[in-house]
């Protein structure tokens, strides 16, 4: 398939009413599909992903301004395929193990709460990732179990059918996918996916990756704007939803079109749309430095790593890094910023693809005409910037607006200790800074 497929035209609400009832009409088929039948259809996704991945990744590298066969190229390999094909791959082990994979570790807190370690699972991820786990932390009191919906189907309990529809990522490729396979494998909902106008131009690359699935009527793909998004949401054959995407698109589904009716309904509770919806929203993340005694090496290295959360994907990722939080007692707070301000000079910037971003970063320069900018500005880019020693106890804007652009803020708490700033962190980062996505902590292990 060439980097340049071209892209789905909108369907109109008749055309986009067939395909709904399409995919509607196997969601009773879907459930009755064998786990053995459903491991083949992921290895035969698998098998059409990997034919597809180079035209994929080239579509993406272009479109966001990189070189595909530079070192730059590499991150559309992976932040989209590799993440995809893994999900494939991770979904069918699961499956091949009745939904209950082995878990490499599991604990108990002192406290009765249970805690599995998921990551690394095998020798290739300890080579890749080395140092690198991942742990999940269950509801206190809440036992250590896994697949229960394939626990209950073995025990001749099934779901009934239904159908979700999924709104679409656009500045992520693998996410419209990876969410299209939760969907069906994990909560076995069949799926409509609408994609985001932005990232439309991979329909064709997650039609290809995804065909056995697509070709058999389990998943489909509705290319469109904002009004076919809301046709969707109140199409009267959706049982679900899940959305990836803006808070304000969220409140317009759930809580109403406009503030007056958002803030009628969620004063009363009162939803507008009753359906099931989950979300992944955006966030302003925070990255707690916890003061410690660094070499210079690790001074560098965390600088570069922190640089990376916002430079990665032009900075249009909801978990990029914006805003750093350092204890004001820090003997090496000065110096991490300098290190930090050499490391994004490295960094030529990037093509501001994603809509609306230079007006975000216009909100930045309005209310912080001072900020460093780090880089050269090129027409069509946003510049690495950085707004240093901001005031914790005022209410910044930095704190209640997520960039979505290639800006970092930076402020201080009153600490001199890591036990004192960890405590204080926590406050801030719950109270004081918008959203609840994500959030980093880095702190040396001698700390």
């Amino acid at each position: 398939m060439p980097a340049t497929a071209e892209a789905q035209p909108t369907p109109s609400f008749p055309e986009i009413d067939a395909v709904v009832a399409r995919i509607k009409s196997n969601a009773d088929r879907w459930i009755a599909v064998p786990v053995e039948q459903r491991v083949q259809y992921l290895e035969r996704c698998m098998d059409a992903l990997e034919v597809v991945a180079p035209a994929w990744a080239e579509a993406t590298a272009l479109y966001r301004g990189l070189d595909p066969s530079g070192p730059s190229g590499g991150e559309a390999w992976l932040t989209e395929l590799m993440p995809t094909m893994r999900c494939l791959r991770l979904t069918a082990d699961s499956l091949r193990h009745g939904g209950q994979p082995p878990v490499p570790k599991t604990w108990t807190r002192s406290d009765g709460q249970v805690v599995a370690r998921t990551y690394p699972t095998d020798t290739m991820d300890k080579l890749l990732f080395a140092g690198i786990t991942a742990e999940v932390w269950l509801e206190p009191g809440k036992p250590g179990t896994q697949g229960r919906l394939y626990r209950d189907k073995a025990g001749g309990s099934s779901p009934k059918g239904k159908l979700s529809l999924v709104l679409g990522a656009g500045n992520v490729g693998s996410i419209c996918p990876t969410d299209a396979i939760y969907k069906l494998f994990a909560e076995d909902e069949v799926v409509v996916v609408k994609t985001n106008p932005v990232n439309a131009y991979l329909t064709p690359f997650w039609i290809a990756a995804l065909k056995p699935l697509v070709d058999d009527g389990f998943i489909a793909f509705i290319d469109g704007g904002s009004e076919t998004g809301v046709y969707l949401t109140n199409h009267p054959d959706v049982e679900t939803i899940h959305i990836t995407g803006s808070d304000k698109t969220y409140d317009a589904i759930v809580w109403g079109g406009d503030a007056a009716e958002q803030k009628r309904r969620k004063a009363s509770g009162q939803r507008a749309n009753t359906r099931h919806v989950s979300a992944e929203l955006g966030c302003v993340t925070p990255l707690f430095i916890v003061p410690g005694q660094w070499t210079d090496k690790e001074m560098a290295y965390q600088a570069r790593s922190v640089v990376a959360t916002v430079t990665n994907n032009a900075s249009f990722n909801c978990v990029a890094g914006k805003i750093i939080v350092t204890a004001s007692g820090w003997a090496q707070r000065t110096q991490f910023l300098d290190a930090l301000r050499e490391a994004f000079r490295r960094v030529p910037p990037r093509k501001a693809y994603y809509p609306g971003s230079e007006q975000r970063y216009a909100g930045f320069q309005g209310a912080y005409p001072n900020a460093e900018v780090l880089s050269e500005r090129p027409v069509g880019t946003v510049p690495w910037t950085l707004v240093a020693g901001l005031d914790a106890d005022k209410d910044e804007y930095a704190f209640k607006n997520e960039a979505w652009c290639g800006v970092i803020a930076e402020t201080s708490l009153d600490a001199h200790s890591a036990t004192d700033f960890m405590v204080k962190a926590a406050a801030f980062g719950n109270d004081r800074l918008w959203g609840t996505l994500s959030c980093n902590v880095i702190c040396d292990p001698r700390t």
